[in-house]
């Protein structure tokens, strides 16, 4: 059973929208998976905040979770990325900020979001990896904060009770790596594709508001200079721009829609 709180009329399309689901079907409609459930929504204008965790049996003592806020505030201080938090946190506690052995630390770009990483490990020998990107476009496939973070030594749902790490730092770093590189959100739009690709040639109507990205045939001598260009942001219904070559040429540009644009 679900329930609702607060919202009143705002939710009723998540209402409509929503339906029991098996935890091992993946949707390819637009919308949001929850425990049993879906809701589906291809409007993308409500706040989205999600987490989940990963429990892995071989390794009963290590907690990987990620977290996502596709609204988050990321003006002022809140916008600051993840090293000079921890920069300004070294800064204000002086002697009395724990002492850690970095592993690691520096930018890290995960899937489509370049982000910062800070692997420690912490005195009485726990593994604490975090990863964290923050943006501005604040659009399903950007949202304004996203989040990794990785211990061992868990027990009990508590860091650091259990009586030693399984893992040792080489091999808390490959888990690491071969959980953060796995991370990508399930949108319909290049690079996490889920179905066929929206396009569209050039003089066409635009099916889709957002970012789009022209491309030539690989072997076409203009082929290199087309992907050169960036990305622009069409409305649906606009007739989409041209690059002015000749017909021939212009006939064989494919537009793709690459996402929702920064609002």
């Amino acid at each position: 059973m679900y329930e609702w709180f607060t919202g009143g009329e705002k939710l009723a399309p998540l209402l409509a929208g929503i339906r029991a689901r098996d935890n091992a079907d993946i949707p390819t409609a637009p919308g949001a998976c929850i425990d049993h459930g879906f809701v589906a929504d291809a409007s993308g204008t409500f706040q989205e905040i999600f987490g989940a965790g990963i429990h892995l049996p071989s390794f009963p003592d290590v907690s990987f979770s990620v977290d996502s806020n596709k609204r988050a505030t990321v003006d002022d201080t809140n916008g600051v990325g993840l090293l000079a938090s921890i920069a300004e946190q070294k800064k204000n506690l002086g002697a009395r900020y724990p002492k850690l052995t970095t592993l690691r630390e520096g930018k890290r770009t995960v899937g489509v979001w370049q982000g910062e990483e800070s692997l420690v490990r912490r005195a009485d020998g726990t593994h604490d990896f975090e990863w964290e990107a923050v943006g501005k476009e604040r659009s399903t496939l950007h949202p304004a904060w996203i989040n990794a973070k990785m211990f061992s030594k868990v027990a009990a749902n508590r860091i650091g009770a259990a009586d030693t790490a399984s893992l040792s730092d080489d091999e808390a770093i490959a888990l690491w790596n071969r959980l953060l590189d796995g991370v990508r959100f399930r949108v319909n739009a290049p690079p996490t594709q889920t179905g066929a690709p929206v396009t569209v040639r050039s003089g066409e109507v635009t099916p889709l508001s957002g970012m789009w990205r022209a491309s030539l045939p690989s072997g076409h001598p203009q082929a290199a200079w087309v992907a050169s260009k960036s990305s622009i942001v069409r409305k649906q219904g606009m007739p989409m721009v041209s690059f002015g070559l000749l017909p021939a040429d212009e006939a064989l540009v494919v537009w793709t829609w690459m996402g929702e644009a920064s609002e």
